[in-house]
């Protein structure tokens, strides 16, 4: 529930940050947590008060919450099921299910009016072993003797919500658009067209968390909360079609930096010994 905590925080008039980000969202969100944990919750947004003041039954607006719950429990045994595929297929203890992965049931938090669950990883490499990347080879590939000042890394890859989806009719949608149905189609079983006509349309959140503070990127967003340095891209639909997310991280290497300023100094020291016996022996 790390995401809509955080939200909370910032929406809060006696917080330092005050940031407006959509009431109305589904919401994705991956932290790399100080505790060398890594998180990850999705979070889709209700609109409890909006149908109150539309004054929909309360009957009707518990039977929204389930549906939602329902439609959100799917998606979360979609992922539960790919864990259980991957650890079969490969078992290793070190990342049994239910101890270095845990995915919590799918909850209804009211006083956040969000639906949500939300996966923690013990590790990175336990999140490397679910999400297929094994590779023991970390080697740097420069040759060892060359003196590195710094190191500037960077990733480009699609945003999470603008990734394909093929439904069971062939056609291939962006997994934003399948969380939309998704979302859509919890009020519409319930509510009548003209009432969700009034209803708000979601936009697309992606939290991206390190501790990292020279992490740089593309983000609509960013800011630091208890600890973590986020940074929030924030979409609506018709901008999800190729949507990209650019990260930048730079290494620096201070003890190269220190032994050059240390160098430079005794070099100076030896140019001015040498300026100054030379004057001397002029003399």
């Amino acid at each position: 529930m790390m995401l809509i905590t955080f939200m909370f925080c910032l929406t809060l008039s006696g917080c330092s940050e005050r940031v407006n980000l959509p009431k109305t969202n589904i919401a994705l969100s991956m932290s790399l947590n100080l505790d060398g944990s890594i998180s990850q919750t999705m979070e889709f947004s209700m609109q409890t008060e909006l149908m109150e003041k539309l004054a929909i039954n309360e009957s009707l607006i518990k039977e929204v919450q389930n549906n939602m719950i329902a439609s959100v429990r799917t998606l979360r045994n979609e992922f539960y099921l790919a864990f259980l595929v991957k650890y079969s297929t490969s078992p290793d203890s070190r990342f049994k299910i239910g101890e270095a992965v845990k995915v919590s049931d799918v909850e209804f938090d009211e006083s956040f009016d969000v639906v949500f669950f939300s996966i923690l990883f013990k590790d990175s490499q336990t999140w490397q072993y679910y999400h297929g990347d094994n590779s023991s080879d970390n080697t740097d590939p420069v040759n060892k003797s060359t003196i590195k000042f710094f190191t500037k890394t960077s990733s480009e890859g699609n945003n999470p919500f603008s990734a394909e989806f093929t439904q069971a009719n062939g056609k291939v949608i962006t997994i934003g658009q399948r969380y939309m149905n998704i979302y859509k189609a919890a009020y519409n079983l319930t509510l009548p067209n003209e009432v969700c006509a009034k209803l708000d349309t979601p936009s697309f959140v992606y939290d991206y968390a390190t501790p990292f503070s020279s992490l740089r990127s593309n983000a609509e967003l960013t800011l630091q909360s208890n600890g973590l340095y986020h940074n929030l891209w924030i979409k609506n639909l018709d901008q999800l079609q190729d949507a990209k997310i650019l990260l930048t991280y730079t290494t620096i290497y201070a003890g190269w930096w220190y032994l050059s300023l240390m160098l430079t100094i005794i070099f100076a020291l030896l140019v001015c010994l040498i300026v100054y016996k030379i004057k001397y022996r002029r003399k």
